[in-house]
C-alpha cells in the first residue's frame, strides 16, 4: 500500500520566517524586505552614524557634538569651521563613498561568480593592480597619472589572465561542429564558461605569484621609490 505524506498544516507558521516581511513598492516592482535584515540595516547604519560624530569630534582640534552640528548648519567660529569643512568631511565622505562603492562591488563580483569567497583581493585582481602600480614606480620612477595607468593596466591584465584560465569547454556534439563557432557559442553558452570554484582557485594561486613578484620588486629596487611604492600600496585619506 503506497504510503503518502501530510501536507503542511500551515506553511507559514512552519517557515515563519516568510510571515516576518516588509513589501516595498518601486514603481511596478515590489521588493520584500525581512525583519530581520532590516533591523541588522538600521544597526549598521546608526553605527556608521556615531562612528562619523566620533570622527567629526575627535583629533588633534576636538569638538564637541553641538559645535559640529552648528558648523554644518552655517554658524560657528572661523577655525571650527575650517576644520570640519576644508579637512575632517572630505575624508569622511571620501572614505563613506569609497567604503559603500567597494562592498557594492563585492557584492555584484560574489553574485556573478557565485561564490562568497571570490573578492578582488581573493582571486588575484588586487594583486595585479599591486604589481602593475610597483613596475610603474620602482622600474620606470613614473608619477601621477602614469601609475593610475600601470595599475589599471595590471589589473585588466590579471583578470584576463584569471579567466582565461578558468574558462571551460565541455565539449560539441558532430552535429554542432558544422554550425558556426560563434552561433553555437551563443545558442549553447551552457558548455561554455567559468567554473565558480575553478575561477577561486585560480585566482588564489596568481594572486600568490603575484604578490611575491610584488615583494620581490620591493626588495630589489632603490629604498626611496620602494618606500613611494608602499606608501601608494598602502592609501591614505
Amino acid at each position: 500500500m503506497k504510503k503518502t505524506l501530510p501536507p503542511l498544516s500551515n506553511p507559514t507558521r512552519d517557515q515563519g520566517y516568510l510571515s516576518a516581511h516588509t513589501v516595498v513598492s518601486i514603481g511596478k516592482h515590489r521588493i520584500r524586505i525581512h525583519a530581520p535584515f532590516l533591523m541588522a540595516l538600521l544597526g549598521m547604519v546608526t553605527f556608521l552614524f556615531g562612528l562619523c560624530l566620533w570622527y567629526m569630534a575627535s583629533g588633534s582640534y576636538p569638538l564637541s557634538i553641538a559645535e559640529i552640528f552648528t558648523i554644518l548648519r552655517g554658524g560657528g567660529e572661523m577655525y571650527p569651521t575650517l576644520v570640519v569643512w576644508d579637512i575632517r568631511l572630505p575624508r569622511l565622505l571620501t572614505a563613506v563613498l569609497t567604503g559603500a562603492l567597494l562592498g557594492m562591488s563585492g557584492a555584484i563580483f560574489q553574485s556573478i561568480v557565485r561564490n562568497p569567497l571570490a573578492s578582488p583581493d581573493v582571486i588575484g585582481f588586487t594583486p595585479g593592480v599591486s604589481l602593475g602600480a610597483v613596475l610603474t614606480i620602482a622600474i620606470y620612477d613614473l608619477k601621477g597619472i602614469w601609475i593610475i595607468f600601470g595599475a589599471s593596466l595590471g589589473g585588466l591584465l590579471t583578470a584576463l589572465l584569471v579567466f582565461a584560465l578558468a574558462w571551460q569547454n565541455t565539449g560539441t556534439t558532430k552535429a554542432e561542429k558544422t554550425i558556426n563557432p560563434w552561433t553555437r557559442f551563443w545558442n549553447h553558452a551552457s558548455s561554455y564558461g567559468f567554473i565558480p570554484y575553478r575561477v577561486v582557485l585560480v585566482g588564489i594561486g596568481v594572486g600568490l605569484t603575484l604578490y611575491a613578484m610584488v615583494d620581490f620588486l620591493l626588495t630589489r629596487t632603490d629604498i626611496y621609490r620602494a618606500g613611494d611604492a608602499v606608501i601608494w600600496l598602502k592609501g591614505s585619506l
